[in-house]
């Protein structure tokens, strides 16, 4: 290091020559950061809230379906980023449109009331298929969604992901109602409908498509047993009129604009969560065990 005067520089300074090595400064090509993907889970949980955070602003249970189905909407357009979207596990076809042949693995996006206010306050998707890396990236990242007639967009945060049995560790009381949708540890015989089940074909007095053989159907093709003993619950099915039953977007209408109030028994223990008939993957048909 030498020090060389400079002709009208500030008094007590001086010009610094350092001395490097040939090639000490040569950059080399910027290394892209590469994100990892993420492992699999079959679960994501996400909290909904306004901007205001006035509850009694949240959309009504009543609405369980089209919210879903906004929702819904929302996370594939986000895979799709304006291209045609393959995302098996959301849109439950494979990469050359047809529908999988086991429809039912495929994601659920089931909006729920877990503190009993009568207003959706989560969202739960589950896919025993797994959601994988595009699907999670989509769900995490969405951070709005809406409801028609109500005041503002609804927020949305991640609250949980993992396996089903994460939500059970949610905090009370949120874990008691989480308890009746999944029925405990071991299972549970009697379950009792939180939503319409709607048949998902035309009901016959007698035959293939009878009340029970539908529901039965229906368990048979998600790997569950048959009912035991089924009841429809007059009073309960006329309170759950009040919920919208039809799709605004995607899917036919169903056979029969009707929902009912079931109460199925088994004779041995199903865990939950259970989802049966029209539109079971947007939040109709849930079923909630009487032993959470």
């Amino acid at each position: 290091m030498i020090g060389i005067g400079i002709k009208h520089a500030p008094p007590g300074s001086q010009r610094v020559v350092y001395w490097r090595r040939a090639g000490a400064l040569e950059v080399g090509v910027p290394k892209r950061s590469t994100r990892r993907s993420a492992r699999p889970v079959t679960t994501m949980l996400l909290a909904l809230t306004t901007p205001s955070g006035n509850q009694s602003a949240l959309p009504s249970v009543n609405r369980t379906l089209p919210q879903a189905e906004l929702f819904h909407r929302a996370i594939v357009g986000r895979v799709a980023k304006g291209q045609r979207v393959h995302c098996p596990e959301l849109t439950g076809k494979d990469e050359h449109g047809r529908p999988l042949c086991e429809g039912h693995r495929r994601a659920h996006v089931l909006p729920v009331d877990l503190d009993g206010d009568g207003r959706l306050d989560h969202i739960i998707v589950y896919a025993p298929m797994g959601l994988g890396d595009a699907a999670q990236q989509a769900i995490r990242t969405l951070r709005r969604t809406w409801t028609k007639g109500g005041v503002g967009d609804l927020q949305l945060a991640l609250a949980g992901s993992g396996d089903i049995d994460m939500l059970r560790s949610l905090p009370a009381p949120l874990n008691q109602r989480v308890a009746r949708l999944l029925g405990p540890l071991g299972g549970s015989c009697s379950w009792v409908s939180a939503t319409p089940f709607v048949p998902p074909r035309f009901l016959k007095p007698r035959g293939a498509n009878t009340l029970i053989r539908q529901v039965n159907a229906e368990l048979a093709s998600r790997g569950r047993p048959s009912v035991e003993r089924l009841d429809v619950w007059p009073k309960e099915s006329i309170e759950l009129r009040q919920f919208v039953r039809v799709r605004f977007h995607g899917g036919s209408p169903p056979s029969v604009d009707l929902g009912y109030a079931l109460r199925l028994r088994f004779a041995e223990p199903v865990s939950g969560p259970l989802t049966l008939g029209y539109a079971s993957h947007f939040g109709l048909g849930i079923c909630v065990s009487e032993d959470g």
